[in-house]
């Protein structure tokens, strides 16, 4: 049987009208003349999360339920900054389970 976060996983990666904006060659703000679209690709959000979870206790930090709690709120359209801001708040809802969220809430929100 299927987790639920795979079956979002898989939701999302297979519903052709989802797509993320990619920054644009300017780093304070999106030129969309520059701008790529790209269709959602699951495993490039838990990378980017895995990546900001250095020094923080795996044993506690759940990157992919991170990545299907962000996936739940994908819409057309998306720009990676906005996916960076739905991370932190993620993450910053899962403040209660541990303290390392917190951490990473803020790395997400940073990383911007």
């Amino acid at each position: 049987m299927l987790s639920k976060a795979h079956l979002t996983y898989e939701m999302a990666e297979s519903d052709r009208s989802l797509y993320v904006i990619k920054r644009g060659k300017s780093l304070f703000s999106y030129n969309l003349l520059d701008a790529r679209r790209e269709s959602v690709q699951c495993h490039k959000i838990t990378k980017r999360i895995l990546n900001l979870c250095d020094g923080l206790d795996r044993q506690f930090i759940d990157p992919e339920s991170i990545t299907a709690r962000v996936v739940t709120g994908l819409y057309a359209g998306v720009t990676t900054v906005e996916l960076d801001n739905l991370a932190a708040e993620v993450c910053a809802s899962m403040t209660t389970r541990h303290h390392d969220y917190a951490t990473l809430a803020a790395r997400c929100a940073r990383s911007i």
